[in-house]
């Protein structure tokens, strides 16, 4: 943080905002003061609602024209959580903030790093379980367009250029890579 607040000082900064997961509870408590001294300025931490929120106007306004009609969804897969907006230009229309986090993920089923079909499945099982009632409102019918805005989007656009699966991030190429991985065992695709 020290030498975030470097930056900072050549900068006109007025707040800075973090997200942190919900189970933080009491480390928020200790994290927000120690971050603000450290800082220099305020920190407010940021709901998963606002996060996504803004995470979606980020991507409206890099990759949708003014007045654009198409129902875009914004996915955002973090460590401990998984937000999705679904809106049109600039407006958002829906927003869920799910804990639902690869890192969660890894070390519910993937322990040691290892990746087996048993595994794989009940981590596909847990998600879809928890996706639970939302998956619905943000589905093929309800959008036109989809882009993913997480580091984890960026990991696995990245894994499948690796792996000759250069293109879009779609079901069918995760499956392949998906397949890969089970047949290497966890090592990695």
């Amino acid at each position: 943080l020290a030498r975030v607040r470097e930056v900072f000082d050549d900068e006109a900064v007025g707040a800075i905002f973090v997200v942190m997961p919900l189970e933080s509870g009491k480390s928020v408590l200790l994290f927000l003061p120690a971050a603000q001294q450290l800082l220099g300025h305020p920190v407010q931490v940021l709901s998963g609602e606002e996060e996504v929120v803004l995470t979606y106007l980020g991507v409206a306004d890099g990759a949708t024209a003014d007045g654009d009609p198409a129902r875009t969804l914004v996915l955002g897969i973090g460590g401990g959580s998984t937000q999705l907006a679904l809106g049109s230009g600039r407006r958002v229309q829906k927003v869920a903030s799910l804990g639902l986090g690869t890192s969660r993920l890894a070390l519910t089923f993937f322990g040691g790093g290892r990746i087996d079909a048993v595994s794989f499945a009940a981590a596909i099982a847990s998600t879809r379980a928890k996706l639970g009632d939302e998956a619905p409102a943000f589905g093929p019918g309800r959008r036109d367009r989809a882009y993913g805005a997480s580091g984890t989007i960026h990991t696995l656009a990245r894994l499948l250029v690796d792996n000759d699966l250069a293109g879009p991030v779609t079901r069918g190429r995760l499956e392949t890579l998906a397949a890969r991985a089970l047949a290497q065992g966890g090592g990695g695709a």
